[in-house]
């Protein structure tokens, strides 16, 4: 059949069957097609199998030896969970994926994490967020900041391939983007490469073997990454689900930095900081400051490490409704404040001085209920006052 190609636009004979695209992670061993017919209900116009894409022979040829080229080996690929992402930039020095893979996934073939992180360091610094100045990206050699960058997401399933999304950006934009973010989830001084991997093992429960996250999700929180806009909603509400129901790990950076990123961009500035702010006023990330005041004074009267603490059984609840558990918490903490005071008074003064301080800054009253926006700022008042405590604590001893 010769027809109008779908791709090219010219006459051109049509392909009947597409070669099979092997190297995608959950397909078929022997390949799967991208585009095919199988159903008489798909056909129309008299047309069987492929003759129904339009799609010239050698527009097929193409497409499909360039994914193939694309998929063997790790430079052009990455994969979250089901969903392959294929990349490469419109040039042939290779320098603008490495740089792309070591950005989102902290190393590659050509730079180890330790040296990603310097080359982070040096885009971002002195940057205004948005703009990448050619000074900076010099600094990465065999850079051209103009080239064209393309990112397909491409999952399987039972009898071929389907495409998430196709991405086309200014390489600049993309380098950019990424580093912003990189930048975002940063919850203290020591900078530290969040790969786009661990992202996914924050949103699942650490004690499944075989949970999945959407991919759906997946594909949105990569593309709210590379375009630097605002996470979809059920990331944060996944995260914040996490935290208070895995009651056996504790809130790590990673999970912390993308609630964070998340607030942040939800609001349109950096309503929290990298560490603790004592001059944020929000009521709900005073609460997480002071729940975490009371635990570590729980930990400090018994001078040793406890099999549980108030965060095993109030934490959820402290996030979701404050003025019903921390009265409650108050009280129980007066009892440890009395040891501790036995013990040294020092201890005593600094502990009551942060609860004074942090209950003043609410106007001595407690909100009724939290919001999912709010439960997040909770976490993060809690992990980072939790993390400057500990800090104190190390440089008293």
């Amino acid at each position: 059949i010769i027809s109008q190609c779908a791709v090219t636009g010219e006459r051109e004979t049509i392909a009947r069957i597409h070669s099979k695209i092997k190297g995608v992670p959950g397909g078929l061993t022997s390949g799967s097609v991208l585009i095919n017919f199988n159903n008489p209900s798909e056909n129309s116009y008299g047309n069987e199998q492929s003759y129904n894409s339009n799609i010239s022979q050698e527009a097929m040829t193409k497409y499909t030896e360039a994914l193939n080229y694309l998929l063997n080996g790790r430079k052009h690929r990455i994969s979250i969970d089901d969903v392959t992402i294929v990349f490469w930039a419109m040039n042939s020095s290779g320098k603008h994926e490495d740089t792309f893979l070591a950005m989102l996934n902290g190393e590659s073939d050509i730079m180890n994490e330790a040296e990603t992180e310097d080359m982070l360091r040096k885009i971002l610094y002195g940057s205004t967020y948005g703009d990448v100045r050619s000074v900076q990206l010099e600094s990465i050699e065999d850079i051209d900041e103009d080239v064209v960058f393309y990112m397909v997401g491409i999952k399987p399933n039972s009898s071929r391939l389907s495409i998430k999304f196709i991405d086309r950006k200014k390489y600049s934009d993309v380098l950019w983007n990424i580093a912003g973010f990189q930048s975002e989830v940063q919850v203290s001084d020591e900078f530290k490469i969040l790969p786009f991997y661990r992202i996914k093992r924050e949103l699942v429960s650490p004690k499944s073997t075989n949970e999945k996250v959407n991919p759906e999700l997946i594909s949105r929180i990569f593309e709210a990454i590379i375009y630097g806009r605002r996470y979809p909603s059920a990331m944060l509400e996944t995260l914040v689900r996490r935290v208070k129901t895995d009651k056996d790990i504790s809130i790590n950076r990673v999970r912390a930095g993308l609630i964070k990123s998340y607030i942040n961009r939800m609001k349109q500035k950096e309503e929290l900081k990298m560490s603790l702010d004592k001059e944020n006023k929000n009521k709900a990330y005073l609460c997480g400051r002071l729940f975490a005041v009371l635990e570590r004074i729980q930990e400090v009267q018994v001078d040793g490490s406890l099999n549980s603490t108030i965060k095993d059984k109030y934490f959820a609840s402290a996030a979701s409704k404050p003025a019903i558990v921390f009265p409650k918490l108050i009280m129980l903490s007066q009892n440890h404040l009395k040891k501790i005071r036995a013990k040294k008074e020092s201890w005593y003064i600094f502990y009551d001085k942060n609860i004074r301080e942090i209950i003043d800054n609410m106007d001595n009253r407690f909100p009724d209920t939290l919001l999912l926006a709010d439960q997040g700022e909770f976490i993060i008042g809690y992990y980072q006052q939790r993390q400057d405590l500990f800090t104190k604590n190390t440089a008293e001893k």
